[in-house]
């Protein structure tokens, strides 16, 4: 049985700051092998592309970073400075204190600097569950966001059904896993929505800079898609396989759903622009209804098992602007799986 750390969160306190903001790294250094002093030592990093994040008071950042639990880990707190990072502050969770699956919610510890003049909260805990992954296909751009409205939006909403059949239709005997969510899946619902915008006459040739980051912020620095972290043209009719690199090696653009954070995580869509960035729209990557009272449950689109069950039946997204953002239109397609990213 392998125990895994699951580290959610870091809150900043507002105590934490002489001005207003700062841009730091997280280090988790962890043992990758149970050999004791000769165990090797793996680690990881928040953010994951960029080296730093900038922080504020009461900052919070949502880590999503899961871990094997095979001996102790600390977390280190670093600082940007010119010349050299900075050690504001470190905590080790010892493995003999936080036996799995003791409880549903997270244990939150705070801890700081010999100074006392940084904060943190660390909130996390450790599962002996096999990790839920969602692993992202394709991104299809049926719109790019300069000629486009909420209120245009809105109108090809009610397309969402006719595209999902489609989208089935278009997966139909195809064998391949990494398949069932890119190439002609996308374009089969991409196409319904191209069609609706030719429609009310909005579909043009305009380019979004697109990227992608996760958490409740709209920190850019947060960035898991493109590597580099920079960002990708995209115009109506393009489409991109998303790839990215994770713990188990895949070139799959997966990311954990953690068990302490209800199996959640928020993906962001962005246009990178000279001034501030533009909000192409937001989804809820949600795993809680695939994960029932620790048992896995393939029923749901989107969902493969360790046993294959319902294999041929990935979801997609449509993620377009809201709340008086002008927005694109694009297309995601994805699956969840069990144990390990994509097939």
């Amino acid at each position: 049985m392998t125990t895994y750390l699951e580290l959610t969160t870091l809150q900043v306190s507002n105590q934490s700051l002489g001005d207003k903001h700062m841009n730091i790294r997280v280090e988790v250094c962890y043992p990758s092998t149970s050999d004791g002093e000769n165990s090797e030592s793996s680690t990881e990093n928040y953010p994951q592309l960029n080296k730093y994040t900038r922080v504020g008071s009461n900052t919070q950042l949502d880590l999503n970073l899961r871990v094997p639990f095979l001996g102790d880990v600390t977390v280190n707190i670093y600082k940007d400075k010119v010349m050299r990072d900075e050690k504001l502050a470190a905590y080790t969770i010892k493995l003999e204190d936080y036996p799995p699956d003791i409880s549903d919610e997270s244990n939150a510890k705070s801890f700081g600097s010999d100074d006392n003049r940084c904060q943190f909260t660390l909130s996390f805990g450790a599962t002996a569950e096999d990790p839920v992954y969602v692993t992202l296909g394709e991104l299809f751009c049926v719109e790019a966001s300069d000629d486009i409205s909420v209120g245009t939006v809105e109108q090809i909403s009610n397309a969402v059904e006719s595209a999902y059949s489609v989208f089935g239709r278009a997966l139909a005997g195809v064998p391949d896993p990494r398949m069932q969510i890119v190439g002609a899946a996308a374009q089969a619902v991409g196409s319904v929505y191209s069609e609706a915008l030719k429609v009310v006459g909005k579909l043009g040739d305009d380019t979004d800079n697109v990227y992608m980051t996760i958490g409740t912020s709209s920190d850019k620095y947060n960035q898991i898609w493109p590597n580099p972290a920079e960002y990708t043209p995209m115009s109506a009719s393009d489409s991109v396989v998303l790839t990215g690199t994770n713990s188990t090696g895949s070139n799959y653009l997966a990311i954990p759903l953690l068990k302490y954070a209800f199996y959640k995580v928020n993906l962001n869509l962005w246009d990178s622009d000279l001034g501030p960035d533009t909000s192409l729209g937001t989804v809820v990557l949600d795993g809680s209804s695939f994960v029932e009272g620790g048992s896995i449950n393939p029923s749901q689109p989107g969902f493969v098992s360790s046993q294959n069950a319902n294999q041929d039946n990935p979801g997609f997204f449509v993620i377009y602007g809201r709340d008086g953002d002008k927005g694109g239109v694009y297309v995601l397609t994805y699956k969840y799986s069990s144990g390990s990213p994509g097939a």
